[in-house]
Formats: C-alpha cells, structure tokens, sequence
C-alpha cells in the first residue's frame, strides 16, 4: 500500500465512515449488549424461579407446623381425658373401699357389741376400739 491510500484509509477511519476496526467494534458491542441482556433475563427467570421454591417451601412448612399442633392439642385432649377418667375411676375405688370399709366395721360392731372407729395412716386404714367408761 503506497502512502496516499494508508492516508486515505486513516481519514475514513479516524472519521468514523465504516472501516473494518469501527464495524467490528460496533459488533462486539451489540453481541455484547445481546449477552447483557440475555444474562439478565436468566438471572430474572433464576431468580422467579428462586421465589416460586421458597414460596412453596414456606408454604409446605406452614402446613406441616399447622398439622403438628393440631395433633400435639389432640395428644393433650386425649391425656387430659386419659388423666380425668383415671381420676374418676380412684375417686369410685377410694368411695368403694370407703363403703366396704364402713361395712366391714358395722358388722364387726354388732357381733362384738363395741364400738370401733377407722383411723387413717400412712398409706393403709387403722382400726380402733373405743372404749366406754
């Protein structure tokens, strides 16, 4: 190339008419922008994505903590009515064994003709004679 065509080729270069280093920069600068926006939009869809599986897993935990205190006040229910009839049911043997006691001590009153009287202790009844002067 012969110095007036390398001048001529530096003046449509450097004035911006289209050479060769301006259409590739301008290319790599559109492939670059189209990359941009395609990272953006995986990064948008990631992202949606992202909030779709933590919404469902709140979800399913919230469901899953409801479920287990619904179960644990039908555990307690159930224990109360568990502890309440087996109060009812000492409540009926101590009135029973009350009954039984009382009727063991009147018919020993009357084959024996004295008087005796159930005293409470640790744990097991005691009988008593009282004696008359």
């Amino acid at each position: 190339m012969n110095e007036w065509e390398m001048l001529a080729t530096e003046r449509v270069e450097v004035e911006g008419g289209g050479g060769r280093r301006s259409g590739k920069r301008r290319r790599k600068k559109r492939e670059e922008e189209k990359m941009v926006s395609f990272f953006k939009r995986l990064v948008k869809r990631v992202v949606k994505q992202q909030e779709v599986l933590q919404n469902k897993l709140v979800a399913t935990i919230e469901r899953m903590e409801k479920e287990r205190a619904e179960w644990e006040e039908g555990w307690r229910r159930r224990e109360a009515e568990i502890h309440d009839r087996e109060a009812l049911m000492k409540a009926r043997e101590r009135d029973l064994a009350s009954k039984r006691d009382s009727s063991i001590v009147s018919s020993l009153e009357k084959i024996t003709g004295q008087r005796f009287v159930l005293v409470s202790g640790k744990g097991h009844d005691q009988l008593s004679t009282i004696h008359e002067n």
